[in-house]
């Protein structure tokens, strides 16, 4: 048997046959990396503050799908190297897999899971779960309202902790009436402000899989509820859970708990709540009788695969934190190599050169040292200065030294590591959120002007932020953007202000102290237009995307899978992206043309934009998505990236178009506009050109910010017959001088001579 990280945890949890539990105990004792690697699962399981993943997490390792995927033995071949790599760098999803795994392991022994569950008997549970959730849930709203009026975060906690092992005692230690399957079995009965095992006249081996397994998945849920409602909580550790012996018999006896001093630790105050997967684990009966366990090679199945199938709900009533708690325990791992010698190839390594590793889903480009950009793929290792970009539509993460940084779409970024071993972000544009698994982990962070190290605070997520934004009618080729950055704390942080790559500031900015500590939900602020001073805010709420990041529709995922799909099998990545910009579905010709934009190349973009033939043509709110996603952003990046456009305006759009597309990309001033500028952009919505008429309406609805009355006045893709209507409705704005960013400017004599606007054939 081969030695992976599957096999390993198959080993720990006892449930190979003997031979076989030998012969693994034997390799784990020769090798000294899969002896540290035990210690490490062992300390990282019984770490009652490590946490837990997100249970609406994204991501090869956050989705608690892909770990219900990895126990079950049915995650890709190709993803499967990728996920052990991240669970062995990081700490939280090491712990949150081991611990999913040693509750499995005990579910697995339990004979009672081989009787299937009526059908009556899993709705049952499963509602009245629901209604014990929806009850915990409502009151630990309450409590957190009075805590943060109060100011006393602790209590609320306590309380919370408190209610739901209060929950979960009255479950094992209130024997009452209860209710009667049509079969006359004993079921569990959950109620939301109580939980109580009621033995009917008559008892089976499924009943009691039904309280072992639902209360499982109570603790779980529970668990992750408390957690994204209040964070790691700093409550009391839960009570041990009362053993039952099954022994079959018309009445089970329910067994009290033990008293402390009774091999049974004492409850402590302050310990913190464990992570999902730990709480889950204390819920599995100890004294259930054990049978022998087997794996793929001897050709039995896994008990637990009709586990899965008889107590969870159907497939779309399922939760994504019962997915783990839930999968299946197969031991035999794809043959996908050597545990021993993957870990020691990550631990003989050169520390200098042994940053991270690629995690998460979808695309991420990585720009080489020959200046090329070609896809970073998850599982790759980060080499000491990376590069990165994220196209539309996805969420990449970067493993780095126990910190997980997750990148947002349309966001540019650098990995280094300082002279002092501490990995540093750069975010040059777009937006990124770092969390680690440590209280103690840092992170250097370089956003505009605001360069640091977060020294702690990453035990909660940390979000960045920079904008990169111009003066409409400005040069870009020779005016700098507006930068604006932000750094969002959701908890508190620390934070040391440096110089770049780590180094001591010689001097610090204005605003905030050298060293400063950040409250929740506070955030830095910088600007370019005041680059000496950074500000401390307090906001009322975060930004959405700090926790739950950006979700795509329908159809942008079908795009991103598509995108995903063509650059593997394409190469070079260029060539892949404009094979995909003519593809027969609009939005994925948007997400190709628009990755394109990113990588500085305008072609395929200006082309799709100027598209008017039926098959090409994109409809107006498409066109207008593209076209502000790609064309801001490429003016604000200023110089050679603005020059490619407008040689692409030239080049790509239609003739005799480019000085004009040019001016209404660039914006007008008010002094602009009444030296002509505003008659002219009238004029364009009678233009023969498509693309003209869309930058001319979108021109006039951004300048004069109408009524939604008055935007759907005029549609640039109507017949002519129907748009002239509107170009009436513009002419008299027009007239009345109110197509002005500010209507009481006073004309200037001054040259609009860069803001032409092409003219109608018909004058």
């Amino acid at each position: 048997m081969r030695l992976t990280l599957r096999t390993l945890l198959a080993w720990l949890d006892g449930v190979l046959p003997e031979d076989e539990q030998q012969q693994l105990g034997a390799k784990v004792s020769s090798s000294v990396v899969a002896t540290h690697l035990v210690e490490r699962i062992r300390m990282a399981v019984g770490r009652t503050t490590i946490g837990a993943p997100r249970p609406d997490g994204r991501g090869l390792t956050e989705d608690p799908n892909s770990v219900a995927e990895y126990l079950d033995n049915t995650l890709s071949a190709e993803q499967l190297e990728a996920f052990e790599r991240i669970c062995i760098e990081s700490e939280l999803h090491l712990a949150e897999v081991a611990a999913c795994h040693g509750l499995l392991a005990e579910v697995a022994r339990d004979p009672a899971v081989e009787h299937r569950l009526h059908v009556e008997e899993r709705q049952l549970i499963h509602h009245r779960l629901l209604g014990l959730l929806a009850g915990i849930h409502d009151r630990a709203a309450t409590e957190r309202v009075e805590a943060e009026r109060r100011g006393d975060g602790h209590r609320e906690s306590r309380e919370t902790a408190q209610a739901i092992r209060e929950a979960m005692a009255s479950a094992t230690s209130q024997p009452g009436p209860g209710a009667v399957t049509p079969s006359g079995e004993g079921v569990v009965t959950l109620e939301p402000e109580r939980a109580r095992v009621r033995p009917a006249e008559r008892s089976s081996l499924a009943a009691w899989a039904a309280a072992v397994v639902s209360l499982a998945l109570l603790l779980a849920l529970v668990a992750a509820l408390v957690w994204s409602l209040s964070g790691p909580l700093a409550g009391r550790r839960p009570p041990e859970v009362a053993r039952v012996e099954v022994q079959g018999g018309p009445q089970d006896p329910v067994v009290p708990p033990a008293e402390p001093g009774e091999g049974v630790p004492a409850v402590n105050d302050a310990a913190p709540v464990p992570a999902a997967a730990e709480s889950a684990l204390a819920l599995v009966p100890e004294t259930v009788p054990i049978p022998p366990a087997t794996t793929a090679e001897t050709g039995t199945e896994s008990m637990s695969s009709e586990l899965a199938a008889d107590v969870s709900p159907e497939p779309e009533e399922t939760d994504p934190a019962a997915s783990t708690a839930l999968a299946v325990v197969v031991t035999e791992p794809l043959q996908v190599g050597d545990l021993a010698s993957e870990l020691a190839s990550i631990a003989e390594d050169d520390p200098a050169n042994s940053v991270g590793l690629v995690g998460g889903e979808g695309v991420l480009l990585r720009r080489t040292d020959s200046a090329e950009w070609t896809v970073f793929s998850a599982g790759s290792p980060l080499g000491q200065r990376e590069e990165v970009l994220v196209p539309r539509g996805f969420q990449p993460e970067l493993h780095v030294r126990g910190v997980t940084i997750r990148l947002l779409p349309e966001t540019r970024a650098v990995l280094t590591v300082d002279p002092d071993g501490v990995s540093r972000i750069e975010v040059v544009f777009g937006r990124a959120v770092a969390r680690a698994s440590l209280a103690n982990a840092k992170l250097g962070i370089s956003a505009g002007g605001l360069v640091g190290t977060v020294t702690a605070g990453l035990a909660s997520p940390v979000a960045i932020e920079v904008e990169l934004d111009r003066d409409p009618g400005s040069d870009p080729t020779s005016t700098p953007p507006r930068v604006r950055s932000r750094i969002y704390a959701s908890r508190s942080l620390s934070w040391r202000q440096t110089a770049g790559g780590g180094l001591p500031a010689k001097q610090s900015l204005e605003g905030i102290d050298a060293q400063k500590t950040l409250g929740e939900k506070m955030s830095f602020e910088w600007a370019s237009t005041d680059p000496r001073r950074i500000e401390a805010v307090r906001n009322q709420e975060l930004p959405s995307w700090v926790e739950s990041g950006v979700r795509p529709d329908r159809l942008e995922k079908a795009a991103g899978e598509a995108l995903a799909s063509k650059v593997a099998a394409t190469t070079p990545l260029t060539q892949a992206l404009r094979e995909m910009a003519t593809d027969r579905r609009s939005e994925n010709r948007t997400l190709a043309a628009s990755t394109l934009a990113l990588l500085e190349e305008f072609d395929e973009l200006v082309e799709l934009l100027s598209a008017e033939s039926a098959r090409n043509k994109l409809e107006s709110r498409q066109w207008s998505q593209l076209q502000a996603a790609t064309v801001p952003l490429a003016l604000a990046r200023g110089g050679d990236v603005a020059s490619r456009l407008f040689e692409s305006f030239a080049n790509r759009g239609p003739h005799g178009t480019a000085d004009g597309l040019k001016a209404m990309a660039l914006g007008f001033t008010d002094e602009g506009l009444a030296a002509g500028a505003d008659r002219r952009l009238v004029e364009a919505l009678e233009h023969p050109s498509l693309i003209v008429r869309r930058y001319a309406i979108e021109s006039l609805i951004e300048i004069t910010q109408p009524s939604a009355v008055d935007r759907g006045r005029y549609r640039p893709d109507g017949l002519p017959e129907m748009r002239r209507e509107g170009v009436l409705w513009w002419r008299g704005q027009l007239e009345k001088g109110l197509v002005r960013r500010s209507p009481q400017a006073v004309a200037a004599p001054i040259s609009a001579a860069s803001e032409v606007i092409p003219k109608s054939e018909t004058e």
